[in-house]
């Protein structure tokens, strides 16, 4: 008689590993396409990405994967508060988005990694 034998811990450990490295390309790559759109002159037109002064706002770029109870989340961002006026603009400055529009261009690019086996 034939013996089963059931790996599903195994499995499970595994099929997570896959996805927080497949996470962490993906933010990586994300990471990569937001600080490339960061890098034109300043200041940059209205609605175009925000341009290079210091070049602060691009090295402050990173990104964190991390397992929670619903899964594996990632993170691409940054902690530089003027980030958000820039993405969104204010009543004084139009928008120069760079957050969003990193993610549009490499949204494909973001699902082939995040599903790849």
């Amino acid at each position: 008689m034939a013996k089963i034998i059931w790996r599903g811990e195994q499995l499970r450990k595994e099929i997570e590993a896959k996805c927080l490295k497949n996470m962490g390309t993906a933010c990586l790559f994300l990471e990569g396409q937001i600080k490339q759109s960061v890098s034109g002159s300043s200041p940059s037109a209205p609605g175009e990405p925000p341009g290079v002064v210091t070049g602060e706002l691009r090295r402050s770029m990173t990104h964190e994967v991390e397992k929670t109870p619903q899964g594996v989340t990632g993170r691409v961002g940054t902690n530089k508060e003027y980030a958000v006026p820039l993405e969104f603009g204010t009543s004084n400055m139009t928008a120069r988005p760079f957050l969003r529009p990193g993610l549009e261009k490499g949204k494909k690019e973001i699902a082939k990694i995040l599903t790849s086996k």
